[in-house]
């Protein structure tokens, strides 16, 4: 039992160390990234990039800042292209929903699990103008319906 916490502790600083601090990380095939508090909107660098579609959120993050203080809500917005790997099983074609999942799950102690609200939006890597979506809220928001 004690060589397996070991084994569990050491392998993220090894990562950590081989990876350094990057700001993003690669979940399976598509990209996350590592939530700050005062950042409110993640653009993956693969849609800011594109050539020939280019996604711009200019503004955006001073208008969730600002709605974020004057609502007393974390609202948190994650837009990536959609990766090419195989959904798990229990997320049949939801692909948004299991992406937020991983964010949530890698990201625990990032916000406020009471009263945030995550926004994932995935664009299709197939069709430029197609995009799914998920949504996470809060326990104390989801008490209002």
């Amino acid at each position: 039992m004690l060589k397996l916490l070991t084994r569990i502790t050491l392998l993220p600083l090894v990562l950590f160390a081989i990876l350094g601090s990057a700001t993003a990380a690669t979940a399976a095939d598509g990209w996350l990234p590592n939530v700050r508090p005062a950042t409110r909107v993640y653009l993956d660098p693969a849609l800011e990039n594109h050539a020939t579609y280019p996604v711009r959120l200019d503004g955006l993050q001073e208008q969730l800042a600002k709605r974020s203080k004057t609502d007393g809500v974390e609202f948190y917005l994650v837009i990536a292209q959609k990766g090419s790997g195989q959904i798990p099983a229990p997320y049949g074609n939801e692909y948004a929903a299991w992406q937020l999942d991983e964010l949530v799950s890698r990201n625990a102690g990032s916000f406020d699990p009471k009263r945030s609200v995550l926004i994932m939006v995935i664009r299709s890597d197939k069709n430029p103008n197609a995009f799914s979506v998920a949504a996470n809220a809060g326990s104390e928001l989801k008490a209002f319906g």
